[in-house]
């Protein structure tokens, strides 16, 4: 008989979904920056979360980058292998 723990095995290498991604990575920005983002601006393609808003948030997105990927990354522990990069 196999034990459950093997049954639930293959489950342990899932990826959070895209959905969950974008919210963490709009609520980082939100906390770092003090900005009202939504998860509908954020796009996840290819490890790099692409966010629609205005030049001057992009300014201070890139200023701030690391500590927002290290929130997210926090927030999200298998998103370490989904957001590389906010652009």
């Amino acid at each position: 008989m196999k034990q459950i723990n093997n049954l639930f095995a293959k489950f342990e290498k899932l990826l959070p979904p895209n959905d969950a991604v974008r919210k963490a990575v709009a609520t980082s920005i939100n906390e770092v920056l003090g900005t009202k983002l939504t998860k509908v601006q954020v796009r996840v393609q290819n490890a790099i979360a692409f966010v629609d808003c205005s030049s001057i948030v992009k300014n201070k997105i890139r200023i701030e980058r690391k500590e927002i990927l290290d929130l997210a990354q926090e927030k999200l522990p298998k998103g370490r292998d989904i957001i590389r990069d906010i652009r």
